[in-house]
């Protein structure tokens, strides 16, 4: 069995190489190019949709490892779409309805192998909850590594906190296999970008992620615990679309006023420290709250909340002095 998961695991590694090292080099000829824009924070035409082997690394997993077909095909029908806006561009309209069909898809087989009774409201939850976290995955990928950073943190955390509570062997394993792939993409995109993630596999990331809490929350404080795994990520994301609403913008408007977007364009900052440092708060912050889960000390939300307090202020210190240096 220990030799089985051994293989599997390398297929995972270099199935994200192999797909990162194939858009490098064959992307521009297919059509996945993506060109500079006022919002971008990259200056010349890059190569995209490396996720791809992620994609496969996560389908050949979860077959393998017999995973339901109603938590495995929702994924892979998102990161298809996420592909497809990589070569063409969808409506974005079109693009949430689809991607919302899909978690509804999800939710309700989820809930369907459940005891218990429909709850209409739970499931409206979730289903906003996995297709936000998706684009939310999707919107912080801007810069080079950040994806695929926090990608690898947030799947060995995901595996930390299972291992350690003994909760789902079979999942353990998936989320494993998930960051040996983002390690097999992460040299072609960090520090240097030779191509980048793409939507196919930053849509299909948060849109796991989003499904991996479903499936595996039992309390508020296990909700909790898997927020602070992705934490940099919901912060930035949350704090930026708060400071945008009092602005009266229009949310669908692509922009680039995320904090490590300001960090990188506005702050002078390179790409290597300003992912390198979310990595760090991520794993700081993922880490000391599943201590505090597993000492039981303090209820999680706690220390969430506290850490997210530092973020904001932290966030409205740069935004404060950026905006002066620019007066």
């Amino acid at each position: 069995m220990v030799e089985h998961k051994i293989i599997l695991y390398l297929i995972s590694l270099l199935s994200g190489a192999a797909g990162a090292w194939a858009c490098a080099r064959f992307g521009t000829f297919a059509g996945f190019v993506d060109y500079p824009s006022r919002r971008s924070s990259h200056v010349k035409p890059t190569p995209k949709g490396g996720g791809i082997g992620v994609l496969v690394a996560f389908i050949i997993s979860s077959i393998i490892l017999e995973c339901h077909i109603c938590f495995w095909l929702p994924v892979v029908f998102v990161a298809i779409l996420g592909l497809m806006d990589d070569r063409k561009g969808i409506s974005p309209f079109v693009r949430l309805c689809l991607q919302t069909g899909a978690a509804f898809v999800m939710v309700l087989a989820v809930f369907s192998m459940g005891s218990g009774s429909f709850n209409f409201c739970y499931i409206i939850f979730w289903v906003i909850f996995i297709t936000g976290t998706a684009n939310c995955y999707n919107f912080m990928d801007g810069i080079n590594g950040i994806a695929g950073l926090t990608a690898s943190a947030l799947f060995f955390l995901c595996w930390l906190f299972l291992r350690s509570s003994g909760s789902d062997t079979l999942l353990s394993v998936l989320v494993l296999s998930l960051l040996f792939a983002c390690l097999g993409f992460l040299p072609f995109n960090f520090p240097g970008a030779k191509v980048f993630m793409g939507d196919c596999g930053s849509l299909m990331i948060g849109f796991l992620f989003g499904g991996i809490v479903l499936i595996s929350v039992n309390s508020i404080n296990d909700f909790f615990l898997y927020i602070a795994f992705l934490f940099p990520f919901y912060a930035d994301a949350v704090t930026t679309m708060v400071i945008r609403i009092k602005k009266r913008e229009n949310l669908f408007k692509a922009h680039r006023s995320h904090l490590y977007q300001i960090l990188v364009n506005e702050a002078g900052f390179s790409h290597f420290v300003v992912a390198l440092l979310y990595f760090v708060v991520q794993m700081i912050t993922g880490i000391g709250v599943l201590y505090f889960y597993q000492q039981h000390a303090y209820r999680v939300f706690l220390p969430v909340g506290l850490s997210f307090a530092g973020f904001a202020f932290f966030s409205g210190m740069v935004r404060y002095r950026v905006a002066k240096w620019q007066v």
